[in-house]
């Protein structure tokens, strides 16, 4: 059986909880990683088999990217199934979102699975899930996989019952970008910089230019060009310090991934 892996994954944590997945799923993967923009302009096949996508939570949704990348995708009524991947505070309606894209893109979804990770807005003063993925979250995507895997091979190609929030559905037609609300744009050092591109190359949304200049209409604040610098150059943080601290109160309580089939 063989599936096809499409994530998008800006500081990797997705990536470790989609290949984890993946591994339970099945022996035939093909992994397809949109972070991107170049690669999500590659016309994908999806064949007849399995689909699996993974994504990070962004201000409680999918990422814009990535809706606009799901849109084009043609099922066969293909099983699916999302792996959303959330900072320890709330996963939002992105479950919600993943499930009329499916109906809309003629697939069929039959899993889902919310798993923490690091916040991408974490710091060492107030760390929120500083030392996720463990072991222990990588096993149960493990498990998620197998079980999806024992789904497909029973031909019950089932809705799972995803549970409702609090969250109002005003938030899905807000207009994306509100964590540039609390976020200030990543800013390189021009000392520590050495002009290497890495960040130009490697940001999700295009917004780094050549001269290393960010046009602030594409950043995602997903901090990808942060993580990825190789001599620390680039920064950002909240906006005001005290955001910090109702971040990691928000993100405290050690959350439990949860997956529905």
């Amino acid at each position: 059986m063989k599936a096809i892996a499409i994530f998008f994954s800006p500081t990797r944590s997705t990536e470790s909880y989609a290949k984890k997945v993946a591994e339970g799923l099945s022996d035939q993967v093909e992994f397809i990683d949109i972070t991107t923009p170049g690669k999500r302009k590659e016309a994908i096949s999806l064949g007849n088999g399995p689909v699996l996508i993974g994504f990070p939570v962004y201000g409680m949704r999918i990422p814009k990217p990535v809706l606009e990348f799901l849109s084009t995708l043609q099922g066969k009524g293909n099983p699916m199934a999302v792996i959303a991947v959330y900072g320890n505070i709330d996963s939002g309606i992105v479950l919600k979102q993943a499930r009329k894209i499916a109906l809309r893109q003629n697939l069929t979804l039959i899993g889902a699975g919310c798993f923490v990770a690091r916040h991408i807005y974490s710091t060492d003063v107030f760390p929120v899930a500083a030392d996720r993925p463990d072991n222990n979250d990588l096993q149960y995507a493990l498990q998620f996989g197998e079980l999806l895997r024992k789904k497909i091979e029973s031909g019950l190609f089932t809705m799972p019952a995803i549970k409702t929030n609090l969250i109002p559905t005003i938030i899905e037609k807000a207009p994306y970008g509100g964590t540039k609300v609390i976020m200030r744009q990543p800013k390189a050092d021009s000392e520590l910089c050495n002009k290497c591109l890495r960040c130009y190359r490697t940001c999700p949304s295009g917004a780094i230019t050549r001269s290393l200049e960010i046009v602030e209409s594409k950043c995602l604040r997903c901090l990808a060009c942060v993580k990825n610098c190789p001599t620390g150059a680039r920064k950002s943080g909240l906006k005001k310090t005290w955001m910090e601290r109702i971040l990691f109160n928000l993100g405290k309580k050690h959350k439990q991934n949860h997956i529905f089939l």
